[in-house]
């Protein structure tokens, strides 16, 4: 079902997952824009926006559309690394005239550009210019810590011709953008057992399976580049079907974000996913403990405890004091479904993983070591926990299992 060919299609699960954008992954596509243009607008007046790194491609498409008698507004920023609202404030002051955005880059320009059209009620296209990113079919942006809702692209040309040249670094990024999905993947999985939330499995269990295939056929690929962006294009378009855009990762990334000399997004989301899967993997293994007895019985211990004025310390020495009695309920859940959860954790092959992102380093990716102290980081990590609503991640935080690692 994640076909980029067909992207609307009626579900066993009686949905009809479709999306309203066209996909051009081949070579040479960059050339048909005036055409995917003269479809939505005819001649009208473009925005094209592009960072400084990408201006040679930004150039070439400039000329066509120029020559093919469109009105052009140029914007180039200079670097975007982590953008906010205001970094798309030259877009939304260009004149009413601009009929239409294209987005000319990877995840920082495609946000902005998400954004700034939404607000103006334009449309907008990408031509990607690397597979980085998992985000170019999103109808969402990521602002921080916060998610709103906007709408997918009118079209996205992935064009061998202009991504294949991209710095590997940018590839990294992309591998960490796979690896970060099984946390999506996780998400889900954790709040439908939890709190009982309803997603497509079809398209889980499909999104999964590229997943857990993707190093082996990713190894044998004749163009890796073009094999990994094909994937991440997939998995876009499953976390719009799936309308899953929070891993709990990219909580960590955004406190990670805020230090003096920041990595590029991809690579600060491949370190929080490691740490991650394995926090989650400790906690399972070695603090949740399983437990018959229920909720309503873990009360009534701690009530009698209270009663007796601490006499009777059953509760003390096997619970945990929680702050709220409904924490209770959802720990007795989770330890009930922790078997699940961690056979799905060690199917992740992390070590796989790993890598293959640092292979993408001349340096084997030693500078992972240099990076951040690993109290900083687990520090970090305890504070991101806060920000993580309705995860595992935010459950290790209010009982008190990320201040012990810490």
């Amino acid at each position: 079902m994640l076909d980029l060919n067909n992207l609307k299609h009626s579900c066993d699960c009686g949905k009809t997952h479709e999306l309203d954008t066209e996909i051009l992954f081949q070579k040479g596509s960059v050339n048909s824009i005036t055409l995917l243009l003269k479809k939505y607008y005819g001649v009208s007046r473009i925005a094209i926006v592009y960072e400084k790194s990408v201006s040679i491609h930004a150039q070439k498409i400039l000329d066509i559309l120029v020559k093919n008698s469109f009105q052009v507004s140029e914007i180039c920023y200079e670097k975007l690394i982590y953008p906010v609202k205001a970094d798309s404030e030259r877009l939304l002051n260009l004149p009413d005239d601009v009929r239409f955005f294209v987005g000319v880059g990877s995840g920082s320009i495609t946000n902005i550009v998400r954004y700034a059209s939404y607000e103006r009620g334009n449309d907008y296209g990408i031509v990607a210019t690397a597979p980085s990113t998992d985000s170019y079919l999103d109808n969402v942006c990521i602002f921080n810590d916060k998610i709103e809702n906007n709408k997918p692209p009118k079209f996205v040309i992935a064009d061998e011709d202009i991504f294949n040249n991209c710095k590997e670094y940018l590839i990294a990024s992309g591998i960490a953008s796979v690896f970060n999905s099984y946390l999506y993947l996780f998400m889900l999985m954790f709040r439908g057992a939890i709190f009982k939330e309803k997603y497509c499995i079809n398209i889980y269990n499909e999104l999964k399976n590229l997943l857990d295939n993707f190093v082996n056929d990713y190894s044998k690929s004749n163009n890796q580049t073009s094999f990994l962006m094909e994937v991440l294009l997939k998995i876009s378009l499953a976390k719009n079907y799936l309308d899953m855009y929070d891993s709990s990762a990219e909580k960590v990334v955004f406190l990670l974000m805020k230090g003096e000399k920041p990595r590029f997004y991809g690579e600060n989301l491949f370190l929080a996913c490691y740490v991650l899967v394995n926090l989650y993997q400790s906690y399972l293994k070695n603090y949740c403990t399983d437990t018959l007895i229920p909720a309503d019985y873990v009360r009534g211990i701690k009530l009698l405890n209270l009663r007796l004025k601490g006499e009777y310390n059953y509760s003390s020495e096997r619970f945990i004091e929680y702050k709220e009695t409904n924490i209770t309920k959802e720990g007795f859940l989770i330890k009930e479904y922790k078997n699940d959860f961690l056979y799905f954790l060690n199917g992740i092959k992390v070590e796989d993983f790993s890598k293959i992102f640092r292979r993408c380093y001349l340096d084997a990716g030693f500078w992972l070591g240099k990076y951040i102290r690993a109290t900083d980081l687990l520090s970090i990590t305890s504070l991101s926990g806060l920000l993580a609503n309705n995860s595992l991640y935010s459950y290790m935080k209010e009982t008190g299992f990320l201040e012990e690692m810490t």
